[in-house]
């Protein structure tokens, strides 16, 4: 009986191993993070989309499953007095969402009443979302063009006190060499000229040729599909961009900034007041501990022979007084 009974164990652990390593090992790095955040209704705002067909959601075989509803679905759980308004149109380039009034150069696109930047700024955003794939290499744009239409585009939302995100190109099995060049080195500029607010749409589905990794193609080498389409949603999640509104009380510190409260800038750092007043920032007083306390009873008992340890202790107070003066 009793050797019946090993036997049963060694033939059950070892299948119980393989189960728990089949189920685990598939998990993509990329794979989206379950979050159970509670709705915060205190911070409010208006998102916009601009864009192209990734946008308008052609890729994924379920209309749901494109980035933008995934987002619009978060955003309604974790944010409900956020709103996001899609204005993206398949086949878009950055010439189509130039402002109204703007002339492009010869055999360039007009822009688009209705779904440019102009509709967009006319909806009193707080954040504006640009995300325009391949669509200019595509046409065979400069990419000193679709820089110049970016900037363009930078300067009104900036003049209007909009935040701009702004998309990185996509993967695309381009033909020709030119244009997938043309693709990374756009995707080099935006990330450089836009960053800490750049979404990286590029890294986790391209192959090291620029083409579309098979596993995130929907099938014409163009459009990604629903798996990709969730991690899109994920990278713009992560983005933070609801908490980084002017009036959120949980802004998230961008790189080289402070948290809410100034509690974490350096001493003298010069901040911007809610109403863009430039106000000195002093750094706050933390009370010290009994080493410290007793380190600074002992240097001034010793105020006529100071040690070195006192000495370098009243050098850096007397720096601390001239950058808070």
């Amino acid at each position: 009986m009793r050797s019946c009974a090993w036997l049963l164990l060694l033939c059950f652990v070892p299948s119980c191993r393989e189960h728990g390593a089949s189920s685990g090992g598939d998990q993509s790095s990329h794979a989206p993070i379950a979050r159970t955040h509670q709705a915060d209704p205190s911070v409010r705002g208006l998102i916009v989309v601009l864009g192209s067909s990734t946008s308008a959601g052609i890729g994924p075989k379920q209309a749901d499953n494109a980035w933008v509803p995934r987002y619009q679905a978060y955003l309604a759980a974790r944010f409900p007095s956020v709103t996001l308004v899609n204005l993206a149109v398949g086949g878009y380039t950055t010439f189509h969402i130039q402002p109204t009034g703007y002339a492009p150069p010869p055999n360039r696109p007009a822009p688009v009443a209705g779904k440019n930047i102009t509709a967009a700024l006319a909806l009193s955003p707080t954040a504006i979302i640009v995300n325009l794939p391949s669509n200019d290499q595509a046409g065979n744009y400069s990419l000193a063009e679709q820089l110049a239409n970016y900037d363009r585009i930078a300067n009104l939302t900036t003049s209007q006190h909009v935040q701009l995100w702004l998309s990185t190109t996509q993967p695309r099995n381009f033909g020709d060499a030119a244009q997938l060049d043309h693709l990374m080195q756009a995707r080099d500029e935006v990330l450089k000229r836009f960053a800490p607010r750049a979404l990286d749409f590029w890294t986790p589905f391209a192959a090291p040729n620029g083409f579309i990794q098979a596993s995130y193609d929907s099938g014409d080498g163009i459009h990604l599909n629903d798996a990709a389409h969730a991690i899109l949603a994920d990278i713009v999640e992560r983005a933070r961009i609801p908490e980084q509104f002017p009036d959120s009380t949980q802004a998230a510190p961008l790189p080289g900034l402070s948290s809410p409260g100034g509690q974490d800038r350096y001493p003298g750092e010069v901040t911007r007041g809610p109403a863009g007043d430039r106000t000195a920032h002093r750094a706050r007083r933390v009370r010290p501990g009994p080493g410290r306390r007793r380190r600074r009873s002992a240097c001034r008992a010793a105020a006529g022979r100071r040690s070195g340890p006192c000495r370098r202790r009243a050098r850096r107070l007397a720096h601390s007084r001239r950058a808070n003066a």
